[in-house]
């Protein structure tokens, strides 16, 4: 990533069909960014999850859904 991106994060739910699944509630996100790196934006969708990137550095982002959540995904602003 490179300062001032604009970035969606999907986190829409796929079966092996790429049909979208159903889910009991609406996904919960974690973010670590101790350096400040991204501004986090609504939305009106719960499954993107919208940033603008700041500054440099590093952060690391999971999602819930229905209690299993994603891998982390370990982000690099250069």
């Amino acid at each position: 990533l490179h300062v001032n991106d604009f970035v969606v994060f999907d986190s829409t739910q796929r079966n092996a069909n790429n049909e979208i699944c159903r889910y009991n509630a609406p996904p919960t996100y974690r973010l670590t960014d101790r350096s400040g790196v991204l501004n986090v934006l609504g939305s009106s969708v719960p499954f993107l999850y919208r940033v603008e990137v700041k500054g440099k550095g590093e952060f690391d982002l999971v999602s819930t859904i229905d209690g299993q959540s994603s891998g982390v995904l370990r982000g690099v602003v250069e």
